[in-house]
């Protein structure tokens, strides 16, 4: 089915569509023998996450101008941990990201690799570089985490979190980072970089920390 999306270019993105460019049968598990998703991608419908958070992606898909799309496995914020942990803890969480992938806006597959993206966008979907003029063609997709500070833990759901913040090993740091703010220490030791934060995450977290 052809439709006409925000781009202004009908795009085949029903997911009949998708799978005949392919010549794949997604009937039952015993035609998924042999298909290898970093080559062929996967639907954006099959991707193991929450439906909301597809329709959210999705919409997002249409915006033109749009690079990155993201989710979180629960459906909920970081201000979600308001309600389920204490201020101090609630202080020390924060968002961290993890690429999920790379979706062709056209035909709507993921794939893990961007390298595998641009490689079926000029055999499938743009070939010979026919790209619209002012549109993004490709949307990272990127999961969002809860992440300790302290712990550098980093967990998927609020839920998860507020169940790290009970355990013996976070209660242990905790008093630990405690002591050190009371004996005038700026930041506790126990802290972890994470490679996954966003730069410049440094400093804020440092004056996040001291209103813990």
């Amino acid at each position: 089915m052809q439709i006409t999306s925000k781009l202004g270019h009908n795009f085949s993105i029903t997911c009949l569509s998708s799978y005949s460019k392919y010549s794949i049968l997604f009937i039952g598990p015993e035609h998924l023998l042999g298909y290898d998703p970093m080559t062929y991608g996967t639907p954006l419908p099959l991707l193991q996450i929450p439906q909301q958070a597809i329709k959210d992606v999705s919409s997002k898909l249409m915006e033109p101008k749009a690079t990155i799309g993201q989710y979180t496995q629960d459906c909920k914020s970081i201000s979600s941990l308001k309600s389920l942990v204490s201020n101090v803890d609630y202080n020390l969480a924060r968002e961290a990201t993890v690429d999920v992938g790379y979706i062709c806006k056209k035909c709507q597959m993921v794939y893990p690799a961007k390298d595998a993206c641009i490689s079926h966008q000029r055999l499938m979907c743009f070939p010979g570089g026919k790209i619209p003029d002012g549109v993004n063609i490709t949307l990272k997709l990127e999961q969002i985490q809860y992440e300790c500070k302290l712990c550098a833990e980093k967990v998927s759901t609020v839920q998860e979190f507020k169940s790290h913040c009970e355990t013996e090993a976070h209660k242990t740091k905790l008093a630990v980072y405690q002591q050190q703010r009371h004996s005038g220490a700026t930041t506790p030791r126990t802290v972890v970089s994470s490679p996954a934060v966003n730069s410049g995450a440094h400093q804020a977290d440092h004056e996040h920390m001291q209103d813990a």
